[in-house]
């Protein structure tokens, strides 16, 4: 997040654009943000501050990292159970398990954000009709809601393309070895 404060014409360009971003139907159901609410009710929410945000990439190379320690370890069971070295097109192999995992778990991920998003945006709509319920939170607290979620779905944005950018390298991949 930036230091220097918003001006009122960026935040109501922030509100703007918050309000016209929806990811259900589209992306996700009525029953992901049950599920992503029954997640927070029982405290197993990952992305529950924006510092989590920050720090997915981070959890997704780590979970990463076990995935290819487990490949590893098979290929050493082989060789040490039945003396087979890696072939090539074991190794390829291997690497096609790595893009597939990387692709299902980023996609999970992103699903869980934007599940996310639309209960917090729910949840600030249901705030500004409910007048009572607006005078509970400061404008200070309103304001970091709306600038979380800016930031949950610049987040979202940015995996996206990079999990296209992921999904357009494995069709290439596998259009090059077919022709």
């Amino acid at each position: 997040m930036r230091e220097e404060p918003y001006t009122e014409e960026q935040l109501v360009q922030i509100t703007q654009e918050i309000i016209e971003c929806s990811y259900y139907p589209k992306d996700i159901t009525q029953a992901d943000m049950r599920d992503y609410l029954a997640k927070e009710e029982n405290n197993e929410a990952v992305f529950n501050s924006v510092e989590t945000l920050d720090v997915a990439d981070e959890r997704m190379k780590l979970g990463e990292q076990l995935f290819l320690d487990e490949i590893t370890k098979r290929f050493d069971k082989n060789f040490e159970d039945y003396g087979i070295e890696p072939t090539m097109e074991m190794q390829l192999d291997a690497n096609e398990e790595i893009s597939m995992f990387r692709i299902k778990h980023f996609t999970s991920i992103v699903k869980e954000l934007k599940a996310k998003f639309q209960v917090d945006k729910y949840r600030l709509h249901s705030t500004f009709i409910d007048k009572e319920a607006l005078k509970i939170f400061t404008d200070d607290q309103i304001q970091n809601h709306v600038l979380s979620m800016w930031h949950l779905k610049d987040c979202i944005e940015k995996m996206e393309k990079e999990l296209r950018d992921w999904e357009k390298e494995v069709l290439q991949r596998c259009d090059s070895s077919y022709k």
